[in-house]
């Protein structure tokens, strides 16, 4: 009998092929029945886990062998039910090494694979993300950090990305008005002008954003708004674009609270004309007082001394009263002073 089984043997070379390149993945690849016994693993697994690279992994059960991702027989169970309605699940896991020192985080996919009998395998492909994990895990944090430090900077800043309709990549609220603002979106980015503000006001905004992005000038101006107790309140704005090779252009907003500032400027431009005015009328004071008193002074002073050489009765006489008036419009004026 002579049978041809050109296409069984490729298919059994192909099979053992691919059996070859799972088998030396980079990644962790395991295949397990339901009741937790182990169908296959790869030599990344057998490695991590302690199992020999020629050794019957039949003889294991996947939760026995210090897997990460079904470390107990309970967790396992759980694993397999939560796959009833689905196909495949994405996980993360810590394996702890060999050693017991190192750990290491694994991310994957688990599948669910129906057998020729009807019943299921379970099949997990694990890679290490140790690092990528790392790194999102320190990025998260230096995220953190910053909107923690821009959420408490006693200033208002937003960041728009020019690509995007001029959307919002951040903002926060404080120095708004608060009564204009839909607090709902307070926190909100993704966001445009449009949905915070009156329809006016945020074709203005976008006017001066469309300005800055076109001309690359910076915008700073000083602007004024009623609180929501109806108390005026100061803003010192400056608006600038930013540009980057490694993202698209933004325009960076920042709106400081001035009112205390302007206030004590008021107050201080006040006093400061209320002292040029005192000094204005001390100087008309001390003229008008320089004038009065001198003016008799010199009577008093002229005509003491005509007098004293003048001999006739008459004459002297009317220097005396001159002299009297004199005197007497003095002490007038010095009590009015004082």
């Amino acid at each position: 009998i002579v049978q041809d089984v050109t296409e069984m043997h490729k298919r059994r070379n192909d099979i053992s092929m691919l059996t070859h390149v799972i088998f030396n993945a980079n990644e962790s690849i395991c295949g397990v029945y339901a009741d937790g016994t182990l169908k296959f693993a790869n030599q990344i697994f057998r490695q991590i886990h302690g199992i020999g690279i020629d050794e019957d992994v039949s003889k294991y059960k996947v939760y026995n062998t210090g897997y990460g991702f079904a470390p107990n027989k309970e967790l396992w169970l759980e694993r397999v039910i939560g796959m009833q309605d689905r196909v495949e699940l994405n996980f993360t896991y810590n394996q702890q090494a060999i050693n017991g020192v190192e750990s290491i985080i694994y991310g994957g996919k688990f599948y669910k694979m129906t057998e020729d009998d009807g019943t299921y395998s379970y099949w997990a492909f694990a890679y290490d993300i140790t690092q990528q994990a790392r790194y999102e895990s320190e990025m998260k944090r230096y995220n953190q950090l910053i909107y923690t430090i821009f959420n408490n900077i006693p200033a208002s800043i937003s960041v728009k990305d020019v690509n995007d309709d001029f959307r919002f990549i951040y903002r926060n609220s404080i120095n708004e008005d608060e009564s204009r603002l839909q607090k709902d979106l307070m926190s909100t980015v993704r966001i445009t002008d449009f949905d915070i503000f009156p329809k006016e006001e945020a074709w203005r905004i976008r006017k001066e954003d469309i300005r800055i992005n076109e001309t690359g000038e910076p915008l700073h101006r000083i602007t004024q708004s009623l609180d929501i107790d109806g108390e005026v309140q100061y803003y010192d704005i400056l608006k600038l674009k930013i540009d980057n090779p490694n993202f698209s252009p933004m325009i960076l907003s920042i709106k400081w609270n001035i009112t205390q500032l302007e206030i004590m400027k008021r107050k201080l431009v006040d006093a400061k004309q209320k002292a040029e005015e005192s000094d204005r009328l001390k100087t008309i004071f001390l003229a008008n007082i320089s004038h009065e008193i001198r003016t008799p002074l010199n009577a008093i002073v002229g005509f003491s001394g005509i007098m004293a050489e003048c001999e006739d009765k008459k004459q002297r006489e009317i220097y005396n009263k001159i002299i009297d008036q004199s005197t007497k419009r003095l002490l007038k004026f010095i009590e009015y002073i004082l």
